[in-house]
């Protein structure tokens, strides 16, 4: 009887053990879970700090107006100055 007895009380402590093990899997299947949505999350809104960003820099533009005095006392003297003024680019 007693080798029964203790047969089953294995098979119980197998069992309680399984179920625990799962109980733990489950846990730290939620945790990952958990800690995924977290990183999507941060990363959600980093994205959105740097569209933000950018959009202040689009709105920040500066225009600056530059006025050159020069004497030009012919035209191939203001040609000479007209071209490299024309193609300079701004921001």
């Amino acid at each position: 009887m007693t080798g029964k007895k203790e047969k089953k009380e294995e098979k119980k402590e197998k069992k309680d053990e399984n179920k625990e093990e799962e109980e733990e899997k489950k846990e730290n299947k939620e945790e990952k879970k958990e800690k995924k949505e977290e990183k999507k999350e941060k990363k959600e809104e980093k994205k959105e700090k740097k569209e933000e960003k950018k959009e202040k820099k689009e709105d920040e533009v500066e225009v600056i107006t530059a006025v050159f005095k020069v004497n030009i006392h012919c035209r191939e003297c203001s040609r000479e100055i007209k071209k490299p003024l024309l193609k300079t680019q701004g921001k």
